[in-house]
């Protein structure tokens, strides 16, 4: 105990958490030593490498969860997204907890590019062409779309396989 007091950024308190887990077992310190290196955490990298730590350490999936939401807010395109999705994969098999991600995703992007970007990566994760149709219609929607209806189009023919959908997208 006397080491945590030396602790001063996220990365200390995380090395502790890793430390007292492996070495002592102890889940209630660990537990706050995260709490103590969330306390200081402010970017999204960090959130998720404490998401992570969570989910090996604790197996608190609610938690992890807060933590991957948090992270969804400072998202502002689909490779900020994609790169979020992406760490939940590799730290996480609840696909639901993916799934709620998708959607705040596709609740906060406006941009017809990004929307695409999305609904491929519905069609890849989840094998939904319904709900990636509902986001090219979003991505046709935008007030960007005319400038980029034509990587619109790409994405739908090239990820659903729609010529139709691409046809009426290009000629909207």
């Amino acid at each position: 105990q006397k080491m945590e007091g030396g602790c001063d950024r996220t990365s200390d308190f995380l090395k502790m958490a890793t430390t007292v887990h492996s070495v002592l077992g102890d889940e209630e310190w660990t537990r706050t030593l995260i709490q103590k290196a969330q306390a200081n955490c402010d970017d999204r990298f960090s959130l998720l490498t404490i998401a992570g730590k969570v989910l090996a350490s604790i197996g608190d999936e609610n938690w992890a969860g807060e933590l991957y939401a948090k992270a969804a807010e400072q998202c502002s395109d689909s490779v900020q997204y994609e790169h979020l999705f992406r760490t939940v994969e590799a730290q996480s098999s609840n696909k639901e907890l993916l799934k709620n991600l998708h959607t705040k995703a596709e609740e906060s992007l406006s941009d017809a590019k990004n929307l695409a970007t999305l609904a491929e990566s519905v069609t890849r994760r989840f094998d939904s062409p319904d709900w990636a149709r509902t986001i090219y219609k979003k991505a046709v929607a935008a007030a960007d779309f005319q400038k980029a209806k034509f990587d619109v189009a790409a994405s739908a023919e090239n990820v659903l396989g729609d010529r139709k959908l691409a046809a009426t997208i290009r000629n909207t």
